[in-house]
């Protein structure tokens, strides 16, 4: 089953998981989304300071997603110290 999480078979080069800076741009885009769905639905009224903020997530999001894409691959194979 572990083998399968990191990617299959051995000898095969997989990323790295995602890390923190993932998991929180995750996190804070599902939030902002919630907050843009508040603000639009249930108070119809918009927050220049709140929407800034909504954007900077948004980005601080896609920078994660993108430094996630381009880390080098790990190389997994047998050949581990003991």
């Amino acid at each position: 089953m572990c083998c399968l999480a990191r990617g299959g078979a051995r000898g095969r080069r997989v990323g790295p998981p995602l890390r923190g800076a993932d998991r929180l741009g995750a996190i804070g885009l599902v939030t902002a989304l919630y907050l843009v769905y508040v603000e639009i639905v249930r108070l119809h009224a918009l927050c220049e300071w709140c929407t800034a903020v909504h954007v900077l997530t948004l980005l601080s999001f896609l920078v994660a997603v993108y430094r996630a894409q381009h880390r080098p691959a790990v190389a997994l194979s047998d050949d581990r110290p003991d």
